[in-house]
């Protein structure tokens, strides 16, 4: 028996939502339809109350000011959600210790560590076999605080092959430990690091993501309520919907679990999920769905002229945008020129930096459309099709930005096409 055969095959990692309903989530590990190991995030705001009451959020604002009257209100939430899993939490969390005992620039992560606590002392109580594995146990970071994947694989699997049993195991996400033994956080979104690492350690059957979601659908559906819903996505595709600003799941997730035969299932908290979306290596109907999605954004074109037509003299101006924190998105280059693509946001820091070299700027709309049909055999059709539907529509063409091998085209249009663009290909 290997060091992880004994453990359940999947691994389910529950967001922000769900962690604020643990006795939802206790009834989906309890029934068997969440994984063996389950990673938890710290309990996110309820659906009648502002963002400001999420756990992290109120962390991070103790953290600033370590005001007594907000420790208070944490304790208050802390209660709430305990009483939700039909726990006390005073038998099993002690606030005012762990704030004494955890570094200061860790307590963000205190929610993570409480909700974990919170779902396993719930299920234990209900008379479900569940084992509290701390964070601290398995994921490492080096010595320069960067997250060490290798060093995690290595100790996850040798620490879970010791915790395999008869329990489901709870840990809580978003941090993990250094090699001098300090806690240290992942970046935002960081539980689902957790969970596809681990995933990935025990090459589970499945991933699953737990949030109040079905999954991946076409396009927003706040913005197009009729979008469909894709059954299936591919990693590479839940990668370029990403770069469009679909946050639905860690970048990370992808980078993980790609390639090693390990899909992704998105399940809804709070629905019957009968259907959802699956994350996956390779799709075998892209010749009927040859797009899964459209993302967009309103963007801000800064065109920069070459200094004497040389190449590279524009080198410097992708240095001066990193140095200021601003990031590009797209970019398209001429001989004398070239014109980058930046969030709309962003402009007025991007002019600062930058703004002695700016010919013009002009506001766009970046329609991102993604879809494995777009480098498959017949991607010309595709391509044909695509164009045709804009066209059709009415849209102006600002130009496009060919993404060469990846399965995504970026069209710039005017402000106020981008709506009408999505809806034209939602069909395709």
């Amino acid at each position: 028996m290997s060091e992880t055969e004994a453990i359940s095959k999947r691994v389910a990692k529950f967001g922000g939502t769900s962690a604020a309903r643990p006795d939802v989530v206790m009834g989906h590990i309890a029934n068997g339809s969440a994984g063996g190991i389950n990673v938890i995030s710290a309990a996110g705001s309820d659906e009648d109350k502002p963002r400001t009451t999420r756990m992290t959020e109120m962390l991070r604002r103790y953290q600033q000011t370590q005001d007594d009257e907000l420790f208070e209100d944490i304790i208050l939430r802390l209660k709430e959600v305990g009483d939700r899993a039909g726990i006390d939490v005073d038998d099993y969390i002690d606030p005012l210790e762990d704030i004494r005992t955890w570094h200061w620039d860790s307590w963000p992560a205190l929610g993570e560590f409480w909700s974990a606590k919170i779902v396993a002392g719930g299920l234990q109580r209900i008379g479900h076999p569940a084992k509290f594995v701390d964070a601290t146990e398995l994921i490492r970071f080096g010595g320069d605080n960067v997250l060490d994947y290798e060093k995690t694989y290595r100790t996850a699997a040798l620490q879970l092959g010791e915790f395999a049993s008869s329990a489901t195991i709870i840990v809580p996400g978003f941090y993990g430990i250094n090699d001098f033994g300090e806690k240290r956080l992942l970046p935002s979104g960081g539980s689902d690091l957790t969970g596809a690492l681990l995933a990935h350690v025990i090459m589970a059957d499945e991933y699953q993501n737990w949030s109040d979601v079905d999954g991946f659908r076409f396009a927003d559906p706040r913005l197009f309520p009729g979008a469909r819903l894709n059954t299936s996505i591919t990693y590479d595709e839940k990668r370029e919907l990403g770069n469009g600003g679909n946050g639905l799941l860690h970048a990370e997730v992808s980078r993980i679990l790609s390639g090693k035969g390990i899909s992704t299932r998105m399940m809804n908290t709070f629905g019957e999920n009968n259907e959802t979306t699956s994350v996956v290596d390779v799709r075998h109907d892209i010749a009927e769905r040859p797009l899964v999605g459209a993302t967009l954004r309103s963007m801000s074109e800064l065109c920069i002229a070459a200094v004497d037509n040389k190449v590279g003299t524009t080198d410097h101006v992708f240095v001066l945008l990193a140095r200021a924190g601003v990031p590009y998105h797209h970019l398209t280059s001429a001989q004398d020129a070239v014109s980058i693509y930046i969030d709309r946001d962003r402009e007025d820091d991007a002019l600062a930096a930058v703004g002695y070299r700016v010919q013009k700027t002009k506001t766009v709309e970046a329609v991102h459309v993604v879809g494995e049909g777009l480098r498959a055999d017949d991607s010309r059709r595709v391509t044909a099709a695509l164009e045709l539907k804009l066209a059709d529509a009415g849209i102006s063409d600002g130009g496009e930005v060919n993404m060469g091998s990846l399965p995504a085209k970026t069209f710039m249009v005017p402000p106020g096409q981008g709506k009408r663009a999505i809806e034209s290909v939602m069909e395709l």
